[in-house]
């Protein structure tokens, strides 16, 4: 919201009301000791401050001139602003006005301190408090953001660890069924086992896996070997069934 700053010099002591009647503004005025501008007119005011959270009375050192109409004022530090309040439901100036007379439109005195709103205003009730926490519920939902992402962190990893022990299990069983299947299992077989392991061991990404798989590969071309050489000395070895004849 656009307002037009006014210089003013004041010193600002916080009350729970403003005054509502000319009575009282003049009994405020005496109280902290204000004077009159070249005017004649009383310098005593009592508006919101800028946040809107506490309402301040001073005395203001400027001519309490006229205000436009379709605005409030507000106090920021040794300046007044001027807001529009166009948006209120009811009580926003109509017609212009005069500074010393703004105890008659108690609409821009009245603020919700925990929204830092004007009650009149429709938006103050869509305001939650949550909103006005500021700081405190970023850093909730900071550390609540950071308390999923370890957890899930941790979740993932014991996962990892799960999963990599039971391919370490499962492998150490394969090769051992390997093993003892490689005792039995015809020569043409052996061949197409070994080529399957192969092909298994470049799937794996476990070193400790791709070493044992690669010792299966080992034992099963050292059989094959072994079978081929047997099968070459049985070759020269005589046949008992053929008659030798000596000469």
């Amino acid at each position: 919201m656009k307002g037009v700053q006014i210089r003013a010099k004041i010193t600002m002591h916080q009350v729970a009301s403003c005054p509502d009647s000319e009575q009282n503004v003049t009994q405020a005025s005496k109280n902290l000791g204000c004077a009159e501008d070249r005017y004649g007119n009383n310098q005593y005011i009592c508006v919101p401050n800028v946040k809107k959270t506490a309402l301040v009375e001073f005395c203001y050192n400027n001519t309490m001139g006229i205000e436009e109409k379709g605005h409030c004022l507000v106090a920021s530090g040794k300046d007044l602003i001027s807001q529009s309040c166009e948006a209120f439901l009811t009580g926003c100036p109509q017609d212009h006005f005069l500074k010393t007379d703004f105890y008659k439109y108690p609409a821009c005195q009245q603020i919700n301190r925990d929204k830092q709103c004007y009650t009149s205003d429709p938006s103050c009730s869509m305001i939650s408090n949550e909103t006005i926490a500021g700081p405190d519920i970023i850093w909730v939902i900071l550390l609540s953001v950071f308390s999923i992402i370890i957890f899930l962190l941790v979740v993932m990893f014991w996962g990892k660890q799960r999963k990599v022990a039971r391919r370490k299990k499962g492998s150490s069983f394969d090769t051992n069924v390997r093993y003892r299947r490689s005792e039995s299992m015809p020569n043409s077989l052996l061949r197409d086992e070994a080529e399957n392991v192969r092909i298994q061991i470049e799937a794996l990404e476990n070193e400790e896996e791709i070493e044992e798989v690669a010792r299966t590969i080992k034992f099963l071309r050292l059989k094959l070997v072994d079978i081929e050489i047997k099968s070459k000395i049985k070759l020269k070895e005589p046949n008992p069934d053929i008659p030798i004849y000596r000469y």
